[in-house]
């Protein structure tokens, strides 16, 4: 499920699979019907704040942010979380034509149900992704460079494992 580790500091490696091991969690429990939509996504917010944070704070050395620090964290977690609510939106769709067919909760748990359970759980996956920015903003201290790795704002977009 999750993006590929290659090239990332060590520390940084450790932060990035404990994430995508939650973020398997959270769709797992979405899956069982044990979440909602709705929950699923509060959830993933809960997530993406932490490690977001986490990964400014494993970058920047640092257990205290400073002012710009902490807007510079919140604006890397506006952008995700503006992707996330798309995304849990794309969910509700069909959860709700599945609901509307009578379907009920154990339908959604069936890998066969026609609910593209791989791509939800590929999509969720992605998230972890969202740290890495974040880590190279702390380790740069904000400076206004550019890019940093991971930004969206080079060719190879979240996937760049430069550093």
């Amino acid at each position: 499920m999750a993006e590929s580790t290659e090239g990332l500091p060590d520390d940084l490696t450790i932060l990035f699979r404990a994430f995508s091991a939650e973020i398997d969690g959270l769709i797992t429990k979405l899956q069982n019907a044990d979440f909602t939509p709705e929950e699923w996504e509060r959830a993933m917010k809960k997530a993406l704040a932490t490690y977001i944070g986490a990964a400014y704070k494993l970058g920047s050395g640092k257990d205290d942010l400073n002012e710009s620090a902490i807007e510079r964290v919140r604006f890397e977690l506006s952008r995700q979380l503006g992707y996330l609510s798309g995304f849990r939106e794309q969910i509700d769709l069909q959860w709700q034509v599945a609901e509307n067919m009578g379907y009920k909760p154990e339908f959604f748990k069936n890998p066969k149900s026609g609910m593209p359970w791989v791509r939800w759980r590929n999509r969720a996956g992605m998230y972890a992704n969202s740290i890495v920015p974040s880590f190279w903003r702390g380790a740069t201290e904000g400076l206004p460079l550019p890019a940093v790795p991971a930004d969206d704002s080079t060719q190879c977009q979240s996937k760049c494992r430069c550093s």
